[in-house]
C-alpha cells in the first residue's frame, strides 16, 4: 500500500504517530502542508485525505491535497457553520 502521512501542528500528536509506526509527518508550524504534500507525492496529491478538525483554514488547505479521483473524508463537529468558508457539501 501507500504510506500514511500525518499532518498536525502539535508535536505530541506527531510523536504519537511516529510511535505507532508512521514515518512521514508534516508539522504545519514548520512547513506549508500543501507544498509538503505535493512534494511527498511528486505533485500528484494524496489518494485519501481525512480532515477531522473542522477549522476553516484547515478545511481550505485539505481541499488542495487530494489527487484527481481521490477520496476526501471530512469528519468534524461543526458548531458554527458560518466559519467554514461557505464550503457546502451536499450529503444527499
Amino acid at each position: 500500500g501507500r504510506p500514511v502521512v500525518i499532518v498536525d501542528r502539535l508535536a505530541g500528536r506527531l510523536q504519537a504517530a511516529k510511535t505507532c509506526g508512521i514515518t512521514r509527518t508534516i508539522d504545519v508550524t514548520e512547513q506549508d502542508p500543501v507544498l509538503a504534500g505535493r512534494e511527498l507525492t511528486r505533485g500528484r496529491g494524496f489518494d485519501v485525505v481525512v480532515e477531522a478538525t473542522g477549522a476553516a483554514s484547515v478545511v481550505a488547505q485539505s481541499l488542495e491535497l487530494p489527487a484527481s479521483q481521490a477520496r476526501d473524508v471530512y469528519e468534524a463537529i461543526v458548531t458554527r457553520p458560518e466559519d467554514h468558508l461557505g464550503v457546502l457539501l451536499d450529503w444527499r
